[in-house]
């Protein structure tokens, strides 16, 4: 087993994009980070902040569903 990513708090939940990109909640850092791209290696080649200020963020969902999303909605306590 390898590491695939670090410096996360506590991801909670992964949710794919129609173009492969990644989104995920780091809930007690109260942000969404979007994964961009694979190495060869399997790993991201880009990690970005999607979002910040959070309180407790626990779920994200696109909307409306399908192929062309506009929207990235997120579960906040």
């Amino acid at each position: 087993m390898e590491l695939f990513l670090k410096g996360l708090r506590n991801p909670r939940q992964i949710r794919m994009a129609p173009n492969g990109d990644l989104f995920f909640t780091d809930t007690s850092a109260g942000k969404i980070k979007v994964l961009r791209g694979r190495t060869a290696e399997g790993h991201p080649q880009q990690v970005e902040t999607f979002a910040t200020g959070l309180r407790g963020v626990f779920g994200i969902s696109f909307y409306p569903p399908g192929p062309n999303p506009q929207w990235l909605y997120a579960g906040n306590t």
